[in-house]
């Protein structure tokens, strides 16, 4: 540590002025200095044991957090990662997971121009956790995100590709490459519609590739597997944040306008600031 390089300079520095001290009373102090050395390696290990202990229990939060997919769990998984200094982290897991939340909410922020803040963030920890595990996958994944969300498609397509060489079995990752590819993530017959799908073979619960696939049936106006999809997101996803929103434009598309009002409006009042809800009330009003 460098207090105790600190101190050790300072031992050297005391024993060569205090020659003409006398050698009891040299001695005594030269005890002093040791002891202040030893109680600083005591609280050295006790202070990183208690940071590893906090890191770990801040990393199981954001997991849990960013795992439900919306983005009201995602922000509050950005207010756990602001609990810690990213900057000295060296866990490259950790910091490529803190850099796909970070390029989620950019991503998702479009809708008020990309915040470049959390881009640049996204980028850093990207980079940083790619350094630090060259021989491991989730580095390029996360600077796959941050390429992409920068509108970087083909060295994004790069990342990706070398990430699931390395492992094929991530359905984030395979959802990523899905939204780089050439197509449309809505339409099944693309190549980023048939990655999609390939999302829900790795994963058939991945609710991001749900959602798509429930898009992609509403456009080819067949509600009856739309309906499907969205009851298996319902029961398997309760909690989602734009379950209320699907269930809204499905009524809609069945024509029940009523219904879909209910629904949009109970969407609008949990997410008052998306710009959805400027479709939802050029669509649709109260009767």
């Amino acid at each position: 540590m460098i207090y105790n390089d600190i101190y050790k300079i300072k031992l050297k520095i005391i024993w060569k002025n205090t020659e003409n001290i006398k050698y009891m009373k040299r001695k005594i102090l030269i005890r002093v200095i040791l002891f202040f050395i030893l109680i600083n390696n005591t609280e050295s290990r006790e202070t990183t044991q208690i940071t590893e202990a906090t890191i770990s229990e801040i990393k199981e939060k954001i997991e849990k957090l960013y795992n439900k997919r919306d983005f009201t769990s995602i922000k509050e998984a950005e207010k756990e990662a602001n609990k810690l200094n990213i900057d000295n982290i060296k866990n490259p897991l950790l910091l490529a997971l803190i850099s796909n939340l970070y390029s989620n909410i950019a991503y998702r922020e479009w809708q008020f121009g990309i915040n470049t803040d959390k881009l640049d963030k996204a980028e850093k920890y990207a980079y940083k956790a790619r350094q630090l595990s060259q021989e491991e996958y989730y580095g390029y994944k996360a600077m796959g995100n941050v390429l992409l969300t920068q509108g970087r498609r083909k060295e994004a397509l790069d990342n990706f590709q070398k990430a699931i060489d390395m492992n094929e079995n991530d359905p984030e990752l395979w959802y990523f490459f899905a939204c780089a590819s050439n197509g449309s993530i809505t339409d099944r017959y693309s190549l980023a519609g048939q990655r999609i799908q390939r999302t829900l073979e790795v994963d058939p619960l991945f609710i991001w590739a749900k959602e798509d696939l429930f898009y992609s049936f509403i456009l080819e106006k067949n509600l009856v597997k739309a309906e499907k999809i969205l009851n298996d997101m319902i029961k398997n996803h309760p909690y989602y944040g734009n379950n209320l929103f699907l269930q809204g434009l499905l009524f809609l598309k069945k024509g029940s306008k009523k219904e879909a009002y209910i629904k949009f409006k109970e969407f609008e009042k949990n997410n008052p600031d998306t710009l959805i809800n400027k479709f939802i009330n050029s669509q649709i009003s109260e009767d």
